[in-house]
């Protein structure tokens, strides 16, 4: 092996080292509901990506939404982008480009308090 290879290799490992513990903290909002978490209402974190701060005494984890489309009632729906913007769309017509309404499509008034399912939540991760 070359020496080039193992300074890389080195620095590789070391990084992985680094971002171990936080990736070791996270954990999903189900668990943290199980241990009595209460879940506040959809919001912006301090990254300024959008999700829920779950939280207990002294502890605050945030839970980064996994969401692209949500349902708000018969007639509108919201996209979503990466970073939480919001653009408004006609249910009708993206239900006809799908086939239909999709049952895996959460509602705005579920989306607001955190009332989702685990596939639309990213790990949570530890927040000060």
């Amino acid at each position: 092996m070359g020496i080039r290879f193992r300074s890389v290799f080195w620095i590789v490992a070391a990084l992985g080292m680094l971002a171990a513990p936080s990736i070791a903290s996270a954990k999903s909002m189900d668990s943290l509901v199980q241990d009595g978490f209460k879940v506040g209402k959809f919001t912006r974190g301090k990254s300024g990506l959008a999700g829920w701060y779950a939280t207990k005494d002294d502890q605050k984890y945030f839970c980064p939404a996994r969401l692209s489309a949500i349902y708000v009632d018969s007639k509108n729906m919201i996209a979503l982008s990466t970073q939480g913007s919001q653009i408004t769309l006609d249910r009708a017509t993206y239900d006809a480009s799908i086939g239909g309404p999709d049952p895996h499509i959460p509602y705005w008034k579920d989306v607001l308090v955190g009332n989702v399912t685990p596939d639309h939540v990213n790990p949570c991760l530890p927040s000060k």
